[in-house]
């Protein structure tokens, strides 16, 4: 969009981009932070419906659950009618801070529509946990999936975890696996000086 400089002052980020560098920037007019947060908004609505017009788009925004009040104003300006962008928007956040958190409750109201879609990912069964655990093993250290699937309870990232922990253990260490052990050799592998800043 013409107003990238504006749309740079809330996503620096977006500096990354290619395109986006080689494009001449011109100082917005505008000092009220309200104004440039208005037309940065504009300039990214603008800049995903040119995506979502030539192929599909996917926009994921992992732990929603730690949005602030900024973030949800412009989720709602990006969305909101006429004609807003074409994506897929994807958003996912733990189910424990529902309760606490008013913007979930009401993205979920709207959850039952033609459009929208409410996911429920629960953690992995046994069998699930077992395969996944097998899968990054590649059959090595067989004898420790039964306690990498106690110890992850169902969790795809701490069975991920500490079957990886499992494959770059030494033979010394592989008496078994548990979260501690994880925690404990990954503290070990610190560089100099994190400990202490850790444990401050």
């Amino acid at each position: 969009p013409g107003d990238i400089a504006t749309l740079l002052r809330l996503f620096p980020v977006l500096q990354q981009v290619d395109s986006v560098a080689r494009a001449p920037l011109l100082e917005p007019e505008a000092r009220d932070p309200l104004a440039l947060r208005r037309r940065g908004f504009a300039a990214l609505r603008m800049m995903l419906a040119r995506i979502g017009e030539q192929r599909p788009l996917v926009l994921f925004i992992d732990d929603l659950q730690w949005s602030d009040a900024d973030s949800m104003i412009l989720l709602e300006d990006l969305l909101r009618p006429p004609d807003p962008p074409r994506l897929l928007l994807l958003g996912s956040f733990r189910e424990e801070e529902i309760e606490s958190k008013p913007f979930l409750q009401d993205l979920l109201k709207q959850a039952g529509s033609a459009g929208r879609r409410e996911l429920r990912v629960a953690p992995l069964s046994v069998d699930e946990s077992r395969r996944l655990a097998h899968a990054v093993l590649g059959g090595a250290h067989d004898a420790l999936v039964d306690t990498i699937v106690t110890e992850a309870e169902g969790s795809p990232f701490l069975v991920e975890q500490l079957a990886m922990s499992a494959l770059h253990a030494t033979a010394t260490t592989t008496h078994g696996v548990s979260l501690a052990e994880m925690l404990n050799g990954r503290l070990r592998h610190l560089p100099a000086g994190a400990l202490p800043m850790l444990a401050t």
